[in-house]
């Protein structure tokens, strides 16, 4: 029986979001990770793989989800709610193995052309809503394997024919070939003056007030803060990406990637720091995936272990979040002088992080549960859940 869905596969980043974007506009909130990274690949081609894969899931020539992956990182899948509440298991299964098998495809081509020292060839982590991301990781592992040949249901569902193990929720069960990775929160707030027109669940801003106010102020940071600031990159990816014991004795590897991307997000004017009264920084927080005037997410939330537990990363993220809102309150006047943005004159500066939005967005890992309180402090609350897992063996 010919599948309900059809797939189809974009050559980039630019033709990829001709054919979803104002789909993935409607989706929104729940669709911002999806698209503000998308659209990120489009803007800054640079800072991605060269060879990134995009696709578009039709169903009855409407549109009803998207598949991104720029490895290394975790491939992306969105659905529409309403797809991944009605669709029973078989059908979700069905549209599984279409994607895993072109999944599979992309990720060997890739291997068979690339340099064999070229680093993270295996497939990247599956990053979707809880229930699909589950199936697509249990079909994926199985069409990795050698002898797979796609089965007949023949009367028993896709999921019998796959010999899918399902629990009460009607998800896949873990086995040996794959494992959950990481429970992920998207966190959305707004403005005061803008909640009346906030999608639901939408959190509001809360300013630090009394005991809770900070000494020092935020500032945008400069490259006289660069070796710094890479080194906090590499302390916030060991702490937050479940990185080996092998990545943290040598750090060199991580540096060297850490250092590009410092160097971007620097010549972009989007990275912030929280500066002492004597000059001193201990705290960072970047902006990345601007959409339009939507919305602009914040990142790399990161204290220097010796200056934990005084409050800074809390009013770093409060006051970036206060910055970038529209109807906001104005904040202070930014503190880098004139001298500073001529003598650095940021390259690229794309003045993402001069525009106003309506929301802002954190990604937070829902396990790690001192970074959730600092951002519900401020006032952020989850819109969506996700799950990324990672496959153990091809």
């Amino acid at each position: 029986m010919a599948s309900a869905f059809r797939i189809v596969e974009a050559s980039d980043a630019r033709s990829f979001l001709e054919l979803s974007r104002e789909w993935l506009v409607s989706q929104l909130p729940r669709s911002n990770l999806y698209l503000g990274i998308t659209t990120s690949a489009r803007d800054m081609p640079h800072l991605y793989h060269p060879r990134p894969y995009f696709a578009v899931v039709y169903r009855r020539d409407l549109v009803v989800g998207t598949v991104s992956m720029t490895p290394p990182h975790a491939c992306l899948v969105y659905l529409e709610p309403e797809l991944e509440l009605a669709a029973d298991t078989d059908t979700q299964c069905e549209l599984a193995i279409d994607m895993a098998e072109r999944l599979v495809a992309y990720h060997r081509a890739r291997g068979s052309t690339t340099d064999s020292t070229e680093p993270e060839r295996r497939l990247s982590n599956i990053a979707s809503s809880p229930r699909f991301t589950t199936i697509l990781t249990a079909v994926l592992a199985r069409v990795l394997q050698p002898d797979w040949s796609r089965p007949a249901a023949d009367g028993h569902g896709a999921a019998a024919a796959l010999g899918l193990e399902l629990n009460e929720h009607q998800a896949a069960v873990p086995d040996r070939r794959w494992a959950v990775h990481l429970r992920l929160r998207m966190l959305y707030i707004t403005s005061r003056a803008n909640a009346c027109r906030a999608p639901a669940g939408v959190g509001v801003l809360e300013m630090p007030s009394g005991e809770r106010v900070a000494a020092g102020r935020l500032r945008r940071a400069s490259f006289e803060h660069f070796d710094t600031l890479v080194e906090w990159m590499v302390d916030f990816g060991l702490e937050t990406r479940n990185r080996s014991p092998k990545d943290v004795a040598d750090r060199e590897p991580l540096r060297a990637k850490d250092r590009n991307q410092v160097a971007s997000m620097l010549d972009a004017g989007r990275v912030f720091v929280w500066e002492l009264p004597d000059g001193t920084i201990v705290c960072m927080a970047a902006v990345s995936r601007p959409i339009d005037n939507y919305s602009i997410s914040i990142s790399a939330v990161f204290t220097a272990a010796e200056h934990r537990g005084k409050g800074y990363a809390y009013n770093a993220v409060a006051h970036l979040t206060k910055r970038m809102l529209a109807d906001a309150e104005d904040t202070e006047a930014d503190p880098t002088t004139a001298a500073d943005e001529q003598q650095h004159s940021w390259t690229v500066h794309d003045q993402a992080a001069d525009r106003k939005y309506h929301f802002v967005m954190i990604h937070t890992n829902a396990d790690h549960p001192t970074p959730n309180a600092v951002y519900e402090r401020v006032g952020f609350r989850e819109v969506v859940k996700n799950l990324e897992t990672e496959l153990l063996k091809e």
